[in-house]
């Protein structure tokens, strides 16, 4: 399977697929200290692209639009700083990201699947209008799009922290395939 892994960081996603045995074709972040580390943690091989929403602009061969053309997943840690609920200087009313816009552009690139992650915030975000907006914008680039809120503690971890997951599914990915199954511990498990 190739991924790709947007808003990386220094890799955590990137770790997990390869163990998994998964191919990581490219790599992406805006931050030059986090893929500083991320290419310390995975050597060269993998190209590592700046700022999602410009690289996605660009074009040619070795562009990041190419390198995730057609791909099998995407996955994205978008950041969520003005939705946090610890950001006490963001009012949800008027709260945007340009990250969430990137969403609709690397559909463009036709993956079969994307998995955004983001803070439960953003559902409120402008009274529930930039999440209805943003679902609306996917659905119309030929995608079926479902979210879902989990919390670490579901996993095994000390730490209750609610994410919101968007799974992002080409449309002829849902025909041939059917909708995302998914398999959720059972509570206390």
């Amino acid at each position: 399977m190739r991924v790709a892994d947007l808003y990386c960081g220094i890799g955590t996603i990137t770790d997990v697929a390869t163990q998994q045995g998964c191919n990581v074709v490219a790599a992406a972040d805006k931050d030059p200290y986090a893929l500083q580390q991320y290419e310390h943690m995975h050597g060269l091989d993998i190209p590592l692209y700046g700022n999602v929403s410009r690289e996605l602009d660009k074009e040619g061969p070795l562009s990041l639009r190419s390198a995730i053309q057609d791909i099998d997943l995407v996955v994205m840690g978008t950041p969520c700083h003005n939705f946090s609920s610890l950001n006490m200087h963001s009012d949800l009313r008027t709260a945007e990201s340009d990250c969430l816009w990137s969403i609709p552009k690397v559909l463009e690139s036709k993956p079969k699947m994307v998995l955004v992650e983001n803070v439960t915030n953003l559902l409120k975000a402008q009274r529930g209008k930039l999440f209805q907006n943003l679902q609306q914008e996917i659905q119309s680039k030929g995608y079926v799009v479902d979210y879902h809120v989990e919390n670490a503690t579901s996993y095994g971890s000390c730490q209750s922290r609610e994410r919101l997951f968007l799974s992002v599914i080409r449309d002829d990915v849902v025909a041939k395939c059917g909708p995302l199954m998914r398999t959720l511990p059972e509570s206390g498990a």
